[in-house]
């Protein structure tokens, strides 16, 4: 019996070589990420790929990101690291920019708002406000429509709102009989072949590109934040807590409102 630190060992009972081999499998298990190995077969199962890594990520925490600490990355993203993370490892490792991002595709405006990336939340507005603006002026080109509306403003400025709660089922809402053709009018008008086909190219087109893309490009504009912020004169730990209040995310209560309504109109 060896006596260490007032701990007894039965060398019978416990061999000196087993742990040596619990010193090589923690020796494999902190091994750098660019030793991860990536073959064509696993590049086939991206999702593979990604539970990999981030086995990888959870043992080792000492590499970079496209020449950045991963610790920048995690104060930039803020909230949901552990799915971001793996993926723009993915990213860095593949060098490919294909990563299906869910929330991006059902509510691409809402979800570009809440991580910060205004330049694409104003694009996919603009394209919006195109969209509603094209159908908005087909609608009410219908002269009947117009004409009906007209007189509903005429009888209560405030009609849509009516509208708005009968469309919910409010059982506490009834249409005037103005309100209700009106209602009937538009609830019937069919949109020109032409421009149904450019609204389906809008919206899904908006949706597909963002599902596929959104992740890659969210982790180029935080790279470049990064990139920035490192140049700066201040300690590691400031240029996380600037790069936190910088990127980050906006309140997501505001921005589930946001979706909601999103959802709700395609």
């Amino acid at each position: 019996v060896l006596q260490f630190d007032n701990v007894g060992i039965d060398i019978k009972n416990e061999p000196i070589e087993v742990e040596f081999v619990e010193i090589e499998e923690k020796t494999e298990e902190n091994k750098d990420f660019t030793d991860v190995e990536i073959t064509e077969n696993t590049a086939e199962n991206p999702q593979q790929i990604v539970e990999e890594i981030f086995e990888e990520f959870k043992n080792n925490k000492e590499y970079s990101l496209n020449g950045n600490h991963v610790s920048f990355y995690e104060a930039a993203i803020g909230k949901n690291q552990k799915y971001y993370i793996p993926r723009f490892m993915l990213i860095d490792k593949t060098h490919k920019g294909v990563s299906w991002n869910v929330a991006a595709f059902f509510v691409p405006f809402a979800w570009s708002l809440y991580r910060k990336m205004y330049k694409f939340s104003a694009i996919i507005l603009a394209l919006y406000v195109l969209l509603f603006g094209s159908l908005g002026y087909t609608v009410f080109s219908n002269e009947e429509i117009m004409n009906s509306f007209t007189e509903c403003v005429q009888e209560d400025p405030n009609f849509y709102e009516d509208i708005i709660l009968y469309e919910t089922n409010n059982t506490n809402v009834s249409l005037t009989e103005k309100q209700m053709q009106f209602y009937k009018l538009t609830d019937n008008f069919k949109l020109p072949l032409p421009l149904q086909i450019f609204s389906y190219i809008i919206i899904y087109g908006i949706r597909i590109m963002m599902g596929i893309y959104a992740t890659n490009l969210y982790y180029k504009k935080l790279t470049k934040n990064i990139e920035n912020v490192d140049k700066l004169d201040l300690s590691p730990d400031m240029k996380r807590s600037v790069l936190f209040r910088k990127c980050g995310t906006l309140p997501f209560i505001l921005v589930a409102i946001i979706g909601f309504f999103e959802w709700q109109m395609f």
